[in-house]
């Protein structure tokens, strides 16, 4: 690990609390979340430090939250545990951090030395954010020895020991689901008592329903009225099934021809599944792989129905985006997603039952599609404002908070 930084005096000897996570350097999931906290963070009392990866998002953390100091980190995996410790305790007591929120996307987002470094640089003042469902161990058999010496379940407790002790470091872990929550207390073995439930808001001032943006889009694509568009906002990455998506939306095509499908997103298999698609006569001219955009809003403003085909989810940010714009999500049965709401339509994690949970939505009238809209919208105002939300959050890390007007 290296750190680029420049000269940092915390200002008005006010405390300096410290977010740490990875980044693919796009404005995705985990980095909204973590602009929505400092638009929050009541900053004339503490000063408010990123360290992350740099990327294309910063500039919209200048532009949004300019009193946020950005510091970029390179993390490699050649240097040793204990060299990540030294780095990162030398950085956090330069800095003079008195607190330090690590960001977890999986169990082993961060060693138990680079913790440790922030455990001790900050006298014990370390939190953990659990970002998305971390691995389900399930129930195990101990070993058989010779046959029939039952063994006492080392090589498990070895897997569990060092995520544990993380953990017990940190003061306060939020969770950002039940399904997490869940996770971390019956498969990690993590203490209840120290796990905080949370729950994305959702920004109305950029997320609403706006049905103009139909208009506008079909007119971008060259498209109908009477076509509808699909669209699937997120990373093209292994977990988020773009294979099944497409599987889906191809089957879609053969009874409604009429339907186009949107992919905002990027990432390392995009240009794999983009010319997998470019070689079937059916999606090459029905599927549009947009790349990263900054106008996801409007894109989900425009279209019929948000498509989410993931494996697991934390607590999907898209499918609440999508709700407060009025436009039906159907998503896989994934962790975290489910929970989010009775009015979203979930399907099985296979191509044939994501694609008729698809036509079972698209073969509702039109009265009834526009209750399930108004529904939609209604519960995201009121179980998801982005004041309350931020705010319970940002209390589990002993944060000071103010309110942002939101839609």
């Amino acid at each position: 690990m290296s750190i680029k930084m420049r000269i940092f005096k915390p200002r008005e000897n006010k405390e300096t609390v410290c977010f740490v996570f990875r980044s693919h350097g796009k404005l995705a999931g985990t980095e909204r979340v973590i602009l929505n906290w400092c638009r929050f963070i009541d900053y004339k009392k503490i000063n408010i430090v990123i360290c992350t990866t740099k990327g294309s998002f910063w500039e919209v953390f200048r532009e949004k939250a300019p009193y946020v100091e950005l510091i970029d980190i390179v993390s490699s995996s050649a240097k040793t545990d204990r060299y990540h410790f030294f780095s990162y305790f030398i950085f956090f007591r330069k800095l003079k951090v008195t607190k330090v929120v690590w960001i977890f996307n999986g169990m082993n987002s961060f060693s138990f030395l680079s913790l440790l470094a922030g455990f001790i640089a900050t006298r014990g003042r370390i939190y953990i954010s659990h970002h998305i469902m971390p691995p389900i161990l399930g129930k195990a058999k101990s070993r058989l020895w010779f046959g029939f010496i039952r063994g006492i379940g080392l090589s498990r407790k070895k897997v569990l020991f060092l995520p544990y002790v993380k953990h017990v470091l940190a003061r306060n872990i939020l969770a950002v689901s039940k399904d997490v929550k869940r996770c971390l207390e019956a498969d990690w073995r993590i203490p209840a008592n120290r796990i905080f439930l949370g729950g994305r808001g959702v920004d109305r001032n950029e997320f609403y329903a706006d049905f103009t943006a139909k208009e506008s889009l079909r007119e971008e694509f060259s498209l109908r009225e009477s076509e509808r568009i699909v669209v699937a906002a997120n990373r093209v990455y292994k977990t988020k099934r773009i294979d099944r998506l497409l599987g889906a939306f191809l089957l879609l095509l053969r009874e409604h021809p009429n339907c186009y499908l949107l992919i905002a997103g990027d990432g390392e298999l995009k240009d794999f599944y983009m010319k997998r698609a470019e070689r079937n006569r059916l999606l090459c001219n029905r599927v549009k792989f947009l790349g990263f955009r900054e106008d996801v809003n409007r894109l989900i403003q425009g279209s019929d129905l948000l498509l989410l085909a993931s494996d697991k989810e934390g607590q999907s940010n898209v499918i609440k985006e999508a709700m407060a714009c009025g436009t039906i999500p159907v998503a896989t049965d994934s962790p975290g997603s489910k929970e989010i709401s009775d009015n979203i339509f979930v399907s099985k994690k296979n191509v044939f039952d994501f694609y008729r949970t698809i036509i079972f939505v698209l073969s509702f009238p039109e009265k009834k599609l526009a209750e399930i809209r108004t529904r939609i919208v209604y519960e995201v105002k009121e179980n998801y404002d982005l004041n309350e939300c931020c705010q319970r959050e940002l209390f589990i890390f002993d944060l000071p908070c103010r309110k942002v007007a939101n839609g």
